[in-house]
């Protein structure tokens, strides 16, 4: 069965002296002329008025609940994800819910999904339902 890694980091000298560059000032790492450039060209890409960069996945999950006004209540994440979505939620002031994911995409499952907002809670029969579990489906 082939794994396939989680991230793989690529990098050159100029990223490497970018991030020196900013090191070196001693101040504004979540800020500063780098961020104002970068949001500046990301809205230009993506044609909005604005785009705003975040410190972490973390701050980014958290600012889009609370964004969305889900400050209480369930909020379903799939099951193969970084912590970072659960504390989202839970820093949020809502609960996560858990459902499986789908074989090939490692996405949200559909029915599982479907089970959850219906009122099935128990993880071990949502994996039944939705069938194998993700370490049955990829072996991790």
């Amino acid at each position: 069965m082939m794994k396939i890694p989680l991230f793989k980091i690529y990098w050159d000298d100029a990223d490497i002296d970018s991030v020196n560059r900013v090191i070196k000032r001693g101040n504004y790492w979540a800020t500063g002329p780098e961020i104002d450039h970068l949001e500046k060209a990301i809205s230009k890409f993506i044609g909005t008025k604005y785009a705003v960069s975040f410190n972490s996945g973390t701050s980014a999950l958290h600012a889009d609940l609370l964004a969305h006004k889900i400050t209480e209540g369930e909020v379903i994440i799939p099951s193969f994800t970084f912590i970072a979505t659960a504390n989202a939620v839970v820093l949020a002031g809502a609960r996560p819910v858990f459902a499986d994911i789908e074989k090939d995409t490692f996405g949200l499952d559909s029915e599982a999904r479907h089970l959850q907002i219906f009122g099935l809670r128990n993880e071990q029969s949502l994996s039944e339902c939705s069938g194998e579990s993700f370490s049955q489906q990829t072996g991790y």
